[in-house]
């Protein structure tokens, strides 16, 4: 009877250690794509966002390698996790549940910055706009020229606030604009603005800041997600390892 006792014991012990395994295969291989994601994130900003350096902090940039290396991070950690559940390793493990528990502090700390200093952020880009703009013709200042340019053409959009923005400018008088307001460009369209419909009107900050900077909202939302997930595998990792580390341990 004793015999027959132990043996069911040790069968859903067996279970469960399954059940657990699988889990963690299951939360590596999530880990594996968000990786991916960060990666690719952080490549994106890299590459497609230094063309806004005009208006972008430097630290924004900057922020894409860090993306780059945090996803690097969680590939290194995802294959602890692996070999760990797979070797029954419980060093490993535990090396597991340590560096999770650490991108999961530091996943609170992006989080709680980025909700901090949000409106920080849309009040330098706006500062650095309308102060870019007054450097549009400036000889010395190319790069503000073809930056605007560039954005006035993709965002379809004319001006900080508003196209009239532009008259104000040194190199424009009233009703003028660079021709990239235009919505068909034309060398020297934007000096002959006889009919409004032909221009773009809505200021760039408005559309530059709902597709930039309010994406935000939804890292937080994911880093959220992310974090639930983390935690989830900090606490499996560790009761992984310490029943690896007692079954050693009898062995």
């Amino acid at each position: 009877m004793y015999n027959v006792e132990k043996k069911t014991e040790a069968l859903k012990m067996g279970c469960c250690e399954t059940m657990l395994r699988y889990i963690i295969f299951l939360i590596n291989f999530v880990f594996f794509l968000a990786s991916v994601a960060i990666i690719a994130i952080g490549a994106y900003i890299q590459i497609q966002m230094k063309t806004y350096l005009e208006f972008i902090d430097n630290a924004y940039i900057s922020s894409a390698i860090v993306l780059i290396v945090l996803g690097a991070i969680i590939m290194i950690v995802a294959f602890f996790g692996c070999c760990g559940a797979c070797t029954e390793n419980a060093c490993m493990m535990y090396t597991y549940g340590t560096l999770l528990a650490l991108i999961l502090i530091a996943l609170i700390g992006v989080t709680v910055t980025i909700v901090v200093y949000k409106g920080d952020v849309e009040k330098i880009v706006k500062e650095n706009m309308e102060k870019a703009m007054k450097n549009y013709n400036n000889e010395t200042a190319k790069g503000v020229k073809e930056t605007w340019d560039l954005l006035q053409k993709d965002v379809k959009c004319c001006g900080t606030t508003e196209y009239k923005d532009w008259f104000t400018v040194t190199g424009f008088a009233e009703n003028q604009v660079p021709d990239s307001c235009c919505k068909v460009e034309t060398p020297g369209c934007g000096k002959t603005m006889t009919n409004i419909d032909d221009f773009y009107q809505v200021g760039c900050f408005a559309t530059f800041k709902t597709q930039i900077l309010d994406n935000s909202s939804m890292a937080i939302g994911v880093g959220v997600g992310i974090g639930v997930l983390i935690f989830l595998g900090v606490l499996i990792g560790c009761c992984q390892a310490k029943t690896m580390k007692e079954r050693n341990s009898y062995a």
